[in-house]
This record gives structure tokens, sequence and C-alpha cells, in this order.
């Protein structure tokens, strides 16, 4: 009696791990998510030193992303203008690359379903100084893009390199 239920204890573990595999099987690849929509940007977030802006994009500067899996796609702005580019992915479908107009931008994937899409730019505080001291390129667009989000009361500033422990650049897509 009791080997039977050691029997049915490993047969109701093999229904279970047979189970989940099954529903894993069933998820949508990342490739199959993200080029079974359209994706329109709705909003950006950016963080500074842990400390987080938003910007809401006015629906005359929304863009569309169109991602086909041939590894092409288009970028389509508010005003109906399209351009073609490519993609792939890298680092385990970590890195979305995009190359539009002979420039390639290789955006950290935050979050991708069915339903939405989060791109962007990461720095830490050593990315930050290498940054600086290679010209500034990259702190020159956040500082840009700064003065456009709504930030708490006393959030930091860009002004002041040394301060700056890590700045995040999202930007939120919702399938359309």
């Amino acid at each position: 009696m009791k080997t039977f239920r050691h029997y049915l204890v490993l047969i109701g573990l093999l229904l279970t791990v047979a189970a989940c595999k099954k529903d894993k099987d069933n998820e949508p690849s990342r490739t199959d998510m993200l080029t079974s929509k359209d994706w329109q940007l709705n909003d950006m977030n950016m963080r500074v030193n842990g400390v987080t802006g938003t910007y809401t994009v006015p629906a005359d500067e929304q863009y569309t992303y169109r991602f086909t899996s041939d590894g092409k796609g288009t970028m389509e702005e508010a005003d109906g203008t399209k351009e073609n580019l490519t993609w792939s992915w890298q680092n385990n479908e970590e890195v979305l690359r995009v190359t539009s107009s002979g420039d390639t931008y290789d955006f950290q994937v935050f979050t991708l379903s069915k339903s939405s899409l989060s791109v962007g730019f990461q720095l830490n505080q050593q990315q930050i100084k290498d940054d600086a001291s290679a010209g500034g390129g990259t702190l020159l667009y956040f500082a840009l893009l700064y003065q456009a989000f709504t930030f708490p009361p006393n959030a930091p500033k860009l002004n002041d390199i040394n301060t700056l422990t890590d700045l995040q650049l999202q930007l939120n897509y919702q399938a359309k």
C-alpha cells in the first residue's frame, strides 16, 4: 500500500511538471509579442538618482513602431511620415537593436507583454562618469529632455555630474 502511494505521488509530480511545461510552451515568444501589434509611444519616464519624472507625449508628437518577423519595420510619425527600419534582438532578447536612417540604437527592454512595451537607456554611476569624460553626449541628451519632464519638488538636477548615481530614460508604448 505504501509503494502504491509513492507511485501516485510520482505520477502526480510528473503530470504537474508536464502541465507547467505545456503552459510555458503556449506563451508567445518575445518576437511574437513584439511583431503582433503596432506600438504607439504614449509617455516617458526619466529616473535621476532614483527619483522619477514623467512626460506625457502630446498626440501630435506620438509615433508608432511596427516590427515584422523578418527583422524589418516602420516608424510612423503623427503626421503620417514613415521611415523604414531594421531590428534584431541582442543579449538574449534583453536589448532591442533598431537601425533607421543609418543610425543604430540599442534599447534596453524593461517590459514586453501583449499590451505594453517599455524600452530605453540606463546609466550607472561609472557609465555616467565615462560618458562625461568622453564628451557627455548621452548626458547632454538627458539634460535636453529633462526640462520637459515633471519631477517632484527637490528632485536631483543634472548639473553636477559628481552627484549623479543613476540615469534612466524609459519610453512607454501601448499596443495599438
